[in-house]
């Protein structure tokens, strides 16, 4: 997973993430879903070479609808014009905006909590 997307994932939720020496620092814990926790984990390594040392040094992040509505609109494009079955379109798509469906479910499932 690219860790600029993962980035904004966790702003869109509503996380800042930050380095903190040689460990990986996310907050606030309530923001944080159990989905963007693994994310985390699994990627700490590359998160730990772009992120600063402070929770202001993050980029802003994108409007959460139009980040989505790009993804949805490429992977429909893709299924019905192109003819690709749905997961190949989603897939692509995924590929071409950074916005997969693993980060939608671990940045949406906030709003269900």
């Amino acid at each position: 997973m690219q860790a600029a997307a993962l980035l904004q994932a966790c702003a869109l939720a509503g996380v800042r993430v930050w380095r903190q020496g040689d460990k990986l620092r996310a907050g606030p814990p309530e923001r944080l879903t159990d989905g963007l926790r693994t994310l985390l984990r699994e990627n700490k390594p590359c998160l730990l070479a772009v992120v600063g040392e402070a929770p202001d040094s993050l980029p802003p992040a994108p409007d959460a609808i139009d980040l989505r509505d790009a993804f949805e609109e490429r992977a429909a494009m893709k299924q019905f014009c192109g003819g690709m079955s749905r997961e190949q379109a989603e897939r692509d798509a995924a590929a071409e905006t950074g916005f997969t469906s693993e980060l939608a479910y671990a940045t949406l499932n906030y709003k269900y909590k």
